[in-house]
């Protein structure tokens, strides 16, 4: 359980990165800390959600149609309008 926790709290850590890099208008960093994230939790939604909004604007649209999707799958179902919206975006 211990390292279950450890995982979760660095995947946040580096979900924190992310938006910090995003508010810099770092996209590619901001990225790169989402799938590494994504990497320690998997099932992290906010994490594919805000991968997919920054492939977007990196102009990476097929990236974008991949993250969207799995973040869906992954949202509790008030949010998934939301990544319903930022999906449409992309098609």
């Amino acid at each position: 359980m211990a390292g279950k926790q450890q995982r979760r709290r660095e995947a946040e850590g580096l979900h924190d990165r992310a938006l910090a890099a995003v508010s810099q208008g770092d996209f590619a960093a901001a990225a790169w800390h989402w799938r590494a994230a994504l990497k320690l939790e998997p099932l992290m939604a906010t994490a594919w959600h805000n991968l997919g909004l920054a492939l977007a604007r990196l102009g990476d649209v097929n990236g974008s149609i991949t993250a969207l999707p799995q973040a869906l799958t992954r949202t509790q179902p008030k949010q998934r309008a939301t990544t319903l919206g930022a999906l449409s975006g992309q098609l």
